[in-house]
Parts: structure tokens; sequence; C-alpha cells
């Protein structure tokens, strides 16, 4: 059967997802353009909405709140849980090229920088954890959109006001995590969805949570094995630049996020 997908993601990933997606005769993807994301793909009907940039996962509403026209379509995106256990097979893969690489023996820990603004990455690494896949930490890098890098070193989830910064890693301007509620039920409040509802509540209500209003330590999430740094513009712009002096490649800005928090930790 034909079946159409929805899009909410930056151009990067909007891009590569729809051409994954298209087969002729299949598959009619249509993008849900939420930043920048104006460029038309070839073979693609690409249908833009205007939203706020961190309403990006906004869009993933039941398709008939928005639109009857959406009403069959199906979604991609990190809140999606195929795409997220998709995501937990790169753990796997990275865990096995980094101990080839450095020599190290099977079995030993190692850490992961996970360029994020969504927690879509680093939930999937999570999850990848909880099979056996030896993680030590997974080092959340943002931009100037730093929500996560506050909430995993100070305890406190706090909005931003109704805009996300824009900045030129734009997949990473969120500052609403979506899949942050998933950690909150495997690890801060397991077996309780009464302290997560409220918890949840507490910041769409208040624009603002702090772990110790619910008798936890600020340092949770750190005792999970998470941790955080953030990026800025000039920053990334001298990571693409040391990367590509050093192996001769150049790599997006995304990646220089991640690329510049590893420096900053010596990796």
């Amino acid at each position: 059967d034909r079946t159409d997908r929805r899009e909410a993601v930056g151009d990067d990933q909007g891009r590569s997802i729809g051409h994954q997606l298209f087969q002729p005769g299949l598959n009619k993807p249509f993008g849900l353009g939420v930043q920048r994301a104006r460029r038309l793909v070839q073979h693609q009907h690409r249908r833009v909405l205007e939203h706020r940039p961190c309403d990006r996962d906004a869009l993933l509403l039941p398709a008939r709140q928005l639109d009857a026209a959406f009403a069959d379509l199906g979604a991609v995106n990190s809140i999606n849980w195929a795409r997220v256990a998709a995501q937990a097979a790169y753990y796997i893969s990275g865990y096995i090229q980094a101990i080839e690489m450095s020599g190290a023996k099977f079995g030993d820990p190692v850490d992961f920088v996970v360029p994020t603004g969504n927690f879509g990455n680093v939930i999937a690494g999570r999850f990848a954890k909880k099979l056996g896949v030896p993680i030590r930490n997974l080092i959340v890098a943002t931009n100037e959109n730093d929500v996560l890098h506050e909430l995993i070193q100070t305890g406190t989830y706090r909005k931003r006001g109704n805009r996300a910064i824009e900045t030129t890693s734009p997949s990473m301007d969120i500052t609403n995590a979506s899949n942050y509620e998933r950690e909150l039920a495997l690890d801060i409040f397991p077996d309780d969805p009464k302290s997560v509802r409220s918890y949840m509540e507490t910041f769409e209500q208040t624009g603002r949570v702090a772990l110790s209003e619910f008798h936890l330590a600020d340092d949770t999430l750190r005792k999970h094995g998470f941790d955080s740094g953030t990026s800025t513009h000039a920053d990334r712009l001298e990571s693409i630049r040391w990367t590509h002096t050093k192996r001769g490649i150049f790599i997006d800005p995304h990646t220089a996020d991640g690329i510049t928090v590893a420096r900053q930790r010596r990796f």
C-alpha cells in the first residue's frame, strides 16, 4: 500500500530521511519544515507549515488536529520509537570501532559524546547501555540552546522563552527536549508514572522544574551516567578547521558541537 510519511526535523535530517523514504509508487513524503526547511527535495511533495523552531515536535500531535489531509500520515522523528530503537544500534557499532581503534579490550567501558537537542540520540544510547553495551558516560553536547546542559549540571529544567536561538547547528535548536520524558520514566522515576506526570505538568505550566522539588539530588542525571558541555558558533568553526587540519575531512556543524565538547574533555 502507498504510505505517506511526515517529517518534523531540521534541514539536514529532513533531506536525508526524505531520500531514504522515497520509493516511487510506494511512499510520498511530506516534509513539515520548522526552521529553515524551505528547500525542495527532488521527487518529494514538501508541505511547509510555519512553526516556531522549538515547536517542531508539536507537529507530531495527531495529524487530524493539524489538517485532515494528514490523517493517514506516519511520522519520522526522534519521538518515533522505531527511530530511537534503530539509533541504539549505532552505539554497538561505535563501541566496536572505539575498542578496535584504541586497542582496548572488549568489555572495557567507553564514553560517547552526543550532539543532541531533543535527547533522542542520547536516549538511544541509554537504551544501548541497558542492553549491555559497556558505556560509562553519555556526554550531551549542546549548542547555544543549552537547556539540556543546564538540566544535567544543575538539576533544573527551564524553558528559554517562546523561541529557540537560531544557530548554525539548527537541528539542535530546541528548548523542549521531547525524549527527556523517557529518561524520567527509565531512571529518574522508575515504576512511578504519577511522578513523571507531575514533573512534566509542572514544567509545562510554569516553564521550570527542579529535581530537588521531588526530593532528588541536583546531580541525579550525572549519577545515572550523563554529563554535558556546550558549543558556540565560534567553537564550531574552530572544530571544523581543527578536524580538517588533523584528518583532512570536513565535518558538519552538528558533529562540530560534539568535537568541541570532546576536545574540552581532552578526549
